[in-house]
């Protein structure tokens, strides 16, 4: 599914025009020989939409337990319509060092959970800041994924240092969706987790491209332990420059966090990791 191309909203286009560091289309490309996310990311794949005669749509999608992967909600939602609980999804997880997808290795599952009051809007050009952080989904798979490491969610009362590096990730459209795709080390937005004037959402100095809505933003936790801080929904582009537009993993972690622990197909422990030297909450 692409990430939709914003209209010129000021405070968006403000921050673009400001930033010195500001990301370009050339700082997305394959994952480097020397990169130091080379065989870690066994939890981000492909989620594809529809039967193989008829896919409706694909994007990329994340796990945060061996059998639960979350997406963007717009990926699985048709338009103008909110995201159908108990359809069908297929999720390609990424093999080998290079994070290429074989579509062989493709496991179903079904949609779980998703906000309620978000509903598709795929080309009407808008930019609704309250639709657009409801903008996420859960996947729970048929069968748990052995030799994968999940990722964590940041959690949702972490406060983050100002220009702390970030990993953008997904399986870009315009590149053939088959190799992974990262813009390394690129800064948040603002320093402050979710504060400012997008209270709601993480805005980010990173690349993207479509095809990757549902993908990663991710940083490095305790031990070099890849955490996710959100889902990427959105590419803002003014002139040249790029933003990314994530929804903070504090828009969906405590509503999820229950259906983790308690799923059927394989129950999960405490989904939250923090950045820095933090205890983590054990309810």
């Amino acid at each position: 599914m692409p990430l939709r191309l914003l209209p010129l909203v000021f405070s968006l286009a403000l921050l673009t025009m400001q930033a010195a560091s500001a990301a370009t289309d050339i700082d997305l490309q394959p994952l480097a020989k020397n990169s130091p996310l080379l065989g870690r990311l066994g939890a981000i794949g492909m989620v594809i939409v529809g039967d193989r005669d008829h896919v409706r749509a694909m994007g990329s999608g994340f796990l945060v337990t061996p059998c639960h992967v979350l997406t963007a909600g717009h990926v699985v939602a048709r338009d103008l319509d909110p995201v159908a609980i108990g359809q069908e999804i297929r999720f390609v997880p990424s093999s080998g060092e290079r994070a290429f997808v074989f579509r062989q290795n493709e496991i179903y599952g079904k949609v779980i959970a998703a906000n309620e009051r978000f509903v598709a809007h795929r080309f009407d050009g808008g930019f609704n800041f309250d639709n657009v952080a409801r903008d996420w989904a859960l996947i729970e798979l048929e069968q748990p994924l052995a030799g994968i490491e999940p990722f964590k969610l940041l959690y949702g009362a972490a406060t983050l240092p100002a220009d702390t590096p970030l990993f953008a990730l997904g399986y870009a459209a315009s590149r053939g969706m088959t190799y992974l795709y990262a813009h390394e080390h690129c800064p948040l937005r603002r320093g402050h987790y979710g504060g400012d004037m997008f209270e709601q959402l993480l805005v980010a100095d990173c690349a993207v491209r479509p095809g990757m809505s549902g993908g990663p933003l991710l940083l490095e936790g305790h031990d070099r332990q890849l955490v996710a801080a959100g889902i990427v929904v959105e590419r803002f582009q003014n002139g040249e420059r790029v933003l990314t537009v994530a929804v903070p993993s504090r828009a969906f972690g405590e509503k999820i966090a229950p259906l983790l622990r308690s799923s059927r197909v394989c129950a999960a422990g405490q989904p939250f990791a923090m950045p820095a030297a933090q205890d983590v909450p054990s309810n």
